[in-house]
């Protein structure tokens, strides 16, 4: 039979470049969801890869992947009802069968409609079924009603824990001296942090325009301390509300505000108000995402709380900031370490599309502030890389490099020609992933990671007081672990 061969057939969107409509906050998940999916339909596990197409298809109705997929789930299962009954009816008159082959014919048809890639066998599978169906297409009286459509809403949250070394704490210069308040400038660090975000989605079905619409609020808190210099203990909290728009299969736009408030020393400290829009474009190459651009301008009003002596050193104002980055993924992990995976296949599914990617941006920050100490523009390159390695392992490094140029010669400073710093930042980190997501069979979204690493910044300032001093020159070094957890 046509339908049994299409079927015996290797899937064309096979696991090595499976890939899916992105979403601006889990798209990896989402490519490990597509292939454990994909691997449950290989092994036969139709209950298991319908759930996982059905859900998928739930979050992005425009996802051909999802519904070719689930189009031969039904296939199969009416293939199956009509040789279980053989020799009593023909396979269409099977109730069975006939409800399969229905729900094969929508499915595959609603592919059609969204894929843009010849590679699927869709209109072959269209035929086929066209031709088992063709007697009898009404469905049966005794069909089992719909499932019940996915829930829309989603809940996702992080925990972490870190501990770090700072060999600067209060970010003084070499040359100045300690505060008699201070034992010493370095101390070790500990923090803690939470955060959550909740959102609904609304697919192509209940949107005017675009594919897909999502909206959401969020909030988070962080506390971090030391033992030794409790001056600079921070208590950060924060609450957002976001919507992100998919106008196009592969185009984004989301707006993001923020409301934030730090405590320095367990003393007020600052208030900001942040208002984020930000254009998303991914790139692919077949059907795999090659690459993703983000172009972003953030508007951030600051209130700062602290006492101050000298109104020139007012830093309350208007932070703006426009920039662009782009990301190439170069291959996937799979390819990368081809030996390894192929010895770890269950791996494989969980982290092997990974990508190797590097990307590069820039930024242009201008900042007007009551004062006049701290009025700036600023120019930041920004780059880095992102390594998969074997045994659940990634190598990540970044640096930012930025060149301030202040409007106004320094109050400490005040002969001397308008203040000009240059900032170097560099993060090198080796993350360990204890659980994938899709890996824990009770709690699906569960990602379990421990990331060790060292971040450097070395400012360099034009500024001297007038015993020579330095005042905005220092270096910094924070060393540390920290775990993640996700869900």
């Amino acid at each position: 039979m046509l339908a049994t061969l299409i079927i015996a057939a290797p899937p064309a969107w096979s696991q090595a470049d499976a890939s899916d409509p992105p979403s601006p906050l889990s798209s990896a998940a989402r490519i490990v969801e597509l292939n454990r999916g994909i691997q449950a339909f290989v092994d036969g596990d139709d209950a298991q890869a319908r759930e996982i197409f059905e859900r998928l298809s739930g979050e992005d109705d425009t996802d051909p992947a999802c519904h070719y997929f689930l189009g031969l789930i039904h296939l199969r299962a009416g293939l199956s009802a009509s040789d279980a009954e053989s020799g009593q009816t023909p396979p269409a008159e099977t109730p069975a069968a006939q409800t399969s082959f229905d729900q094969a014919w929508r499915s595959l048809e609603h592919a059609a409609r969204t894929a843009d890639s010849s590679d699927l066998p869709i209109d072959s599978l269209l035929a086929g079924v066209t031709r088992l169906t063709a007697e009898h297409p009404a469905r049966p009286a005794d069909e089992p009603p719909a499932a019940a459509p996915p829930n829309p809403f989603e809940f996702r949250g992080r925990i972490s824990l870190g501990a770090a070394y700072d060999t600067n704490v209060p970010l003084l210069g070499d040359e100045a001296r300690l505060p008699l308040s201070f034992g010493r400038k370095w101390d070790y660090r500990l923090e803690t942090a939470a955060s959550f975000d909740l959102s609904r989605r609304f697919d192509k079905s209940e949107t005017v325009l675009g594919e897909s619409l999502a909206i959401g609020i969020g909030g988070s808190t962080t506390y971090g301390w030391q033992p030794n210099i409790g001056d600079f203990d921070v208590n950060l909290y924060s609450g957002r509300a976001w919507v992100n728009w998919q106008a196009a299969r592969d185009l984004y736009l989301g707006l993001d505000y923020e409301y934030s408030y730090a405590q320095l020393g367990r003393d007020p400290y600052v208030s900001s108000n942040r208002l984020t829009p930000v254009v998303s474009k991914i790139w692919r190459a077949d059907a795999t995402e090659s690459g993703r651009t983000d172009l972003w301008y953030s508007h951030d009003y600051r209130n700062y709380l602290e006492r101050i002596g000298d109104p020139r050193l007012n830093r309350d104002g208007k932070y703006q900031s426009v920039g662009i980055r782009h990301t190439l993924n170069l291959t996937r992990a799979r390819h990368l370490w081809a030996s390894y995976y192929s010895q770890h296949a269950a791996e494989g599914r969980l982290l092997g599309d990974r990508p190797l990617s590097i990307h590069a941006g820039y930024m242009f920050r201008d900042e007007r502030t009551r004062g006049t100490e701290f009025d700036l523009s600023g120019h930041s390159i920004l780059a880095g890389v992102e390594v998969p390695l074997p045994y659940r392992l990634s190598l990540e490094f970044d640096t930012v490099l930025t060149w301030e140029d202040y409007a106004a010669a320094s109050a400490f400073a005040p002969r001397s020609s308008e203040r000009r710093d240059f900032v170097q930042r560099y993060d090198l980190g080796l993350t360990r992933t204890f659980v994938a997501r899709g890996e824990s069979e009770w709690l699906h979204n569960l990602e379990i990671k421990l990331r060790g690493g060292a971040a450097v910044t070395l400012q360099d300032s034009n500024v001297r007081s007038r015993l020579g001093g330095d005042i905005y020159e220092y270096d910094r070094a924070i060393y540390g672990l920290r775990l993640s957890i996700s869900f």
